[in-house]
């Protein structure tokens, strides 16, 4: 321990502060096609809901073919579903945005730290 010329023991007193940093890609994803967490689920529960719906209506549609297949032996569920199996495959939109035009908005604190000696 570090003694001054009077005999008492030297002091140091650090403070600090931490630093951040935000980085804001919104932007960008945006121009890129990219919803935020909100939208993504908000138009992920409207396209379940209008499949589920246009699903249950093909289904139903089908009924009659459906009952008779149970009776002449095959299997109707397995066949429905064959049927309908690569259909959204082949009916998806595809885009691609590979580079946003918007650059990302970085926001920086650096902190700080103080170190203060005394004798």
């Amino acid at each position: 321990m570090a003694q001054m010329a009077a005999g008492r023991p030297a002091q140091i007193s650090i403070s600090s502060r931490r630093g951040s940093i935000e980085i804001d890609s919104s932007q960008g994803r945006r121009e890129m096609g990219y919803l935020s967490m909100r939208e993504l689920s908000e138009d992920l529960r409207d396209r379940g809901l209008r499949a589920a719906s246009a699903a249950t209506a093909a289904i139903a549609g089908r009924g009659d073919s459906f009952v008779a297949s149970l009776r002449g032996g095959g299997n109707a569920v397995a066949s429905m579903a064959f049927d309908g199996m690569l259909r959204d495959v082949y009916e998806s939109e595809f885009r691609f945005n590979i580079v946003p035009l918007s650059p990302p908005a970085i926001y920086v604190d650096p902190g700080a730290m103080s170190i203060d000696f005394v004798y």
